[in-house]
Formats: C-alpha cells, sequence, structure tokens
C-alpha cells in the first residue's frame, strides 16, 4: 500500500457509495480494477446490506474473484475523518478505516485477508491509524509496525 501509494486521507463523504468509489481511486488510477469492479462493489452492499463493516470503524470494501475487471490482488487504505453511515439505524455500521480490496486470485485473496485480520486485532495500531491525518501520520505508524 505504502510503496504503490495505495492510500489516500479525506475529511468526509456525502453517503457511503461516494466512500466507497473514493477508496478505490488509488486501484483505479493505477488500473488495477476498472469502474465495473466498484459498481460491483457498491451492488454488493446494496443487495446484502453493510457486510463490508467488520466493525465500528473498519469497513472492507470487496467484490468477487473477477479476471477482466480486476488485474491484481491487492488492498487499498483510506482514513476518513467523518465516519462513513452504513446504516443511519445501527451505530456500529460506520466506518472511518477502508480497506478496500481488489480480487484476481482467490489464494493471493487468502493470504490477504490473513495478513489483514492479523493488523485488526492490534488494537493500537488501529488506534494509532484512526488518528493518522495524512502520509507522513500513515508512514510513522506503518515504520513503527513493520
Amino acid at each position: 500500500m505504502l510503496d504503490k501509494s495505495y492510500y489516500s486521507f479525506h475529511e468526509s463523504f456525502d453517503d457511503w457509495r461516494d466512500a466507497i468509489k473514493s477508496s478505490y481511486v488509488p486501484l483505479l488510477k493505477n488500473g488495477i480494477v476498472n469502474d465495473y469492479y466498484v459498481d460491483d462493489v457498491i451492488r454488493s452492499v446494496e443487495e446484502y446490506g453493510p457486510y463490508i463493516v467488520l466493525m465500528k470503524d473498519i469497513a472492507m470494501p470487496h467484490s468477487n474473484v473477477n479476471e477482466d475487471w480486476c488485474k491484481e490482488t491487492t488492498i487499498a487504505f483510506m482514513k476518513v475523518k467523518k465516519p462513513v453511515m452504513f446504516d443511519p439505524n445501527d451505530n456500529e455500521k460506520q466506518a472511518r478505516l477502508f480497506f478496500s480490496l481488489s480480487i484476481r486470485d482467490n489464494d493471493e485473496h487468502v493470504k490477504n485477508l490473513q495478513d489483514l485480520m492479523e493488523i485488526l486485532e492490534n488494537e493500537e495500531l488501529i488506534s494509532d491509524l484512526l488518528e493518522a491525518d495524512n502520509e507522513h501520520m500513515f508512514r510513522k505508524i506503518v515504520d513503527k509496525y513493520k
């Protein structure tokens, strides 16, 4: 994520759809995914609900394995200062940290998920990420937890 600049920081979004689209901008710019992939992520949330919100403050947008819409299995990180509400009736369904997945290969995807779940178990790291507002802070956090 860091080496390839697959990260971004934002103040807020009008709705969760805009947040998801923005979370994929680094991957779109680099040709990793296309608009169809991002649209499918949004369609999945519309169809199945906010299942991508793993816990309060953490979302993991993703779609199915798709070799036509996705050129690489990777993760992009996005931090939003003001929580993005996925369900106005459920305070737990909000996110400020987005780990947006692109999935081309299922085996690589499983490995990325395992690595990501290990990160999410570190409460201090999550707390630090929630405080990060820029690239400099993000780089310090990455260095701290290498």
